[in-house]
């Protein structure tokens, strides 16, 4: 869920990606936004429904922008070895860890402050290593989080698969290929294997080591763009039926629930459709460029922010909810409804502004600063 740019490493912001990403955190969040009319009818769960493939564009753009990294730093020209793996690993951390441990301790505080009885060391140390879910979703608190362990996973495996094929004599490409190959393969075999009379959204879609395929998408799309760039020009027409795909099988998803009564072919390869999908719409997104008018001002601030706001807004809803309906009282008919949307989007923006502000830039600067 996190933004790259920022450093000399990094893929410089291009606004079709920002565009995108920004997409993918606003209809995450309208998943987590439904009016409270609109709980239990058809239309709420199709409201609900818009976070999965918000969910999906944020993997593939990962997969993406992070995946550029790793060919160029680790695939050519040379075979990289462990120092840079590492170099690598500790960047990518510094990125994505001290904005997800402040909101893992922000977490552990409020559900100490109301007295949670299932707030236990088992059920929080998990998190602090990211395999709260490696198997099946993970509890509650902090439920977010499933997202953020399969990209921690992803990346923490495909360059030792990288090396490996660098080691047996493959070429950068050839290598790169092999371990996405091997991710692939391993995450839909594993979904194969266990898919009979497993919930669907519990123990198939957000289980890490069934999906370390999700960023494998964003991944090809950027070994596409970096070893077949004639062929990634010509490519922007995806775009269409990528949309299409993806809006196809986001109501698919809402008709079918927990796929009990789906075929098993779909069970298993409705992720990697859904990855395709999204990685459809980057060659279009990486070409597509906007001027400073207030539009897109706007669309590079919510990328900015985009992981802060996926962080926090969740936990920032049921806050304000407390606030507004049982402190202050705020009616609970549509007119309420339309005041509490429009303090919680406020609110959204101005904490997620703040932290990206005052958190997390500085230690992107500090990231930069001791790496030159």
């Amino acid at each position: 869920m996190s933004d790259t740019a920022g450093s000399k490493h990094a893929v410089p912001r291009v606004f079709g990606l920002d565009l995108l990403r920004a997409v993918a955190i606003v209809l995450v969040m309208v998943a987590h936004s439904r009016p409270n009319a609109l709980y239990g009818t058809s239309i709420g769960a199709y409201f609900e429904g818009l976070g999965a493939p918000g969910v999906e564009i944020f993997f593939a753009l990962s997969g993406f922008l992070i995946g550029g990294i790793l060919l160029r730093e680790l695939a050519e020209p040379v075979a990289a070895g462990w120092p840079d793996i590492a170099r690598f690993w500790k960047r990518r951390w510094f990125r994505t860890l001290p904005n997800y441990y402040l909101f893992l301790a922000i977490h552990v505080a409020l559900a100490f402050g109301r007295h949670d009885a299932s707030l236990t060391a088992l059920a929080i140390l998990p998190h602090f290593f990211f395999v709260q879910n490696l198997l099946s979703a993970p509890p509650w608190f902090f439920f977010g989080s499933w997202t953020l362990a399969i990209e921690e996973w992803s990346y923490l495996l495909l360059p030792p698969l990288l090396w490996i094929g660098r080691r047996l004599g493959l070429p950068g490409p050839r290598a790169a290929l092999a371990g996405m190959a091997v991710l692939l393969v391993g995450s839909i075999g594993l979904r194969l294997a266990t898919h009979s009379g497993h919930d669907w959204p519990s123990q198939i879609q957000k289980a890490v080591l069934k999906r370390l395929d999700a960023l494998l998408f964003g991944v090809a799309a950027a070994w596409v763009a970096r070893y077949r760039p004639g062929a990634w020009r010509r490519l922007g027409f995806l775009a269409v039926p990528g949309a299409i795909g993806l809006a196809v099988l986001a109501v698919l998803a809402v008709r079918w629930g927990n796929f009990s009564g789906t075929p098993d072919w779909i069970r298993v390869l409705y992720p990697t459709g859904l990855g395709i999908s999204c990685a459809c719409l980057l060659p279009w997104a990486s070409r597509l460029t906007a001027g400073e008018g207030a539009f897109a001002r706007a669309v590079r601030f919510i990328s900015l922010v985009s992981y802060s706001l996926y962080l926090s807004h969740v936990t920032l809803r049921i806050v304000l909810y407390q606030v507004c309906f049982m402190v202050l009282h705020l009616p609970t008919n549509w007119g309420g409804e339309v005041v509490f949307q429009i303090v919680c989007w406020a609110s959204y923006m101005a904490i997620a502004g703040a932290v990206y502000r005052w958190f997390e830039k500085p230690v992107m600067d500090l990231r930069d600063r001791r790496a030159s």
